[in-house]
């Protein structure tokens, strides 16, 4: 196949960037990721950084004592055009914060929080216009969240 790499062959300054990435990670004292939900998950971009830094062995361990960021508070701030509470038809929809709460939290030993305005797009859609209200008092409920965990964290 075309363009295919060889096992093991990475592009150049792959392991630069993820030693850069996992770096900056053990260096801060509280992890904050927006985590928009495209397409029922996260941002590409987002998940080719989580895999830099998911590492097995440096990150992430199957033993307490290999987890460097054990009990390290990590923040996801999810928005979502929809809603996929548990009263909503696909209440388990959500494979961005979900999946991110396995790897940082189960897998890597960290704290995770999680920040969830949704209904975005209540405002501009008239499927959703009978539920612009529920909108507004999400992103109210999102910022209040917010506040008290800037504070919590501190």
């Amino acid at each position: 196949m075309a363009g295919r790499r060889d096992a093991g062959e990475r592009p150049a300054g792959w392991e630069a960037g993820q030693r850069r990435y996992i770096g900056e990670l053990l260096a801060a004292d509280v992890l904050l990721i927006a985590v928009p939900m495209y397409n029922y998950s996260m941002p590409s971009t987002l998940k080719a950084w989580v895999d830099h830094v998911h590492v097995p062995g440096v990150t992430a361990g199957f033993a307490p004592g290999e987890l460097p960021l054990r009990g390290r508070p990590v923040v996801l701030v999810s928005s979502r055009g929809a809603a996929y509470g548990p009263a909503d038809n696909p209440a388990d929809w959500d494979h961005g914060t979900a999946a991110l709460e396995v790897v940082f939290g189960a897998s890597m030993g960290m704290t995770p929080h999680r920040i969830v305005a949704q209904l975005t797009l209540a405002p501009d859609l008239e499927v959703l216009a009978d539920r612009r209200d529920e909108a507004v008092a999400s992103l109210e409920a999102a910022i209040l969240r917010a506040r008290e965990l800037a504070i919590e964290l501190g």
